[in-house]
């Protein structure tokens, strides 16, 4: 009785993500002319991974999570496999953390472009911009991350 309640939801949801997506609202043109979305980061997951609320959609699905491309950071917590990813996956959580705030302070956009659905259910893979800046690139240049692709992992603990 409740799965194809459950296919239903998750049929509108998805359909809901995709017009949402394509539609021109809050879409923005970078200088690279990419279409931009500028959604409210709710929450830092870790350095390469936030929280938004969207605008759409039912009530119990506008939280969702954006995997930011083409970085890894290290892992927090018990997903770290050594204590030295633990505690740079702790510094990579306040570098993004920062950045949002000082965004906030600064009423500077943050903003997400490159939008496609991530290869684990509910996470979005995007660009996420900080003004005009790629915020992958802030945080490599920071010594916070590695370029990521999709691929394997590499270690932070070798």
């Amino acid at each position: 009785m409740l799965e194809p309640l459950k296919n239903i939801i998750t049929i509108f949801f998805a359909l809901s993500v995709t017009v949402a997506v394509m539609s021109k609202q809050h879409v923005y043109a970078s200088v690279e002319e990419e279409r931009l979305f500028e959604w409210e980061v709710t929450r830092v997951i870790d350095g390469d991974t936030v929280g938004i609320r969207v605008e759409w959609g039912p009530l119990e699905l506008r939280k969702l999570s954006i995997r930011i491309r083409g970085i890894d950071t290290p892992e927090k917590g018990y997903r770290a496999k050594c204590a030295y990813e633990k505690e740079q996956g702790k510094i990579a959580t306040q570098f993004v953390t920062d950045v949002i705030a000082d965004a906030a302070a600064t009423n500077t956009p943050i903003t997400f472009g490159n939008v496609s659905w991530g290869k684990y259910g509910g996470r979005i893979i995007a660009d996420m911009y900080v003004g005009t800046e790629n915020y992958s690139n802030m945080i490599l240049d920071a010594g916070l991350a590695v370029k990521y692709d999709g691929g394997t992992k590499s270690s932070f603990c070798d």
